[in-house]
């Protein structure tokens, strides 16, 4: 994960807005947020938002994100 990380985190501007889509419990997100990245975690399972900063989850489903256009700097989807 180290390497995809770290490409992400050199794609993007330097503390980027993104979005985690499909985060899960946010093991990636947590990754990209020690990497200065603003990160929200949207998943389609309550119970998988719980933890983290609540402020910056967004139960959504993939298929049907809440995103404005051109709000974001980039996006994982994440596993």
């Amino acid at each position: 994960m180290d390497d995809d990380v770290a490409a992400f985190v050199n794609a993007v501007p330097a503390g980027a807005t993104v979005a985690g889509i499909g985060c899960g419990p946010g093991r990636d997100a947590a990754a990209l947020t020690e990497h200065g990245l603003r990160v929200f975690r949207l998943d389609i399972s309550l119970s998988m938002l719980r933890p983290g900063d609540p402020a910056r989850v967004v139960q959504a489903d993939m298929r049907a994100l809440p995103i404005r256009s051109a709000s974001l700097d980039g996006a994982t989807k994440q596993s």
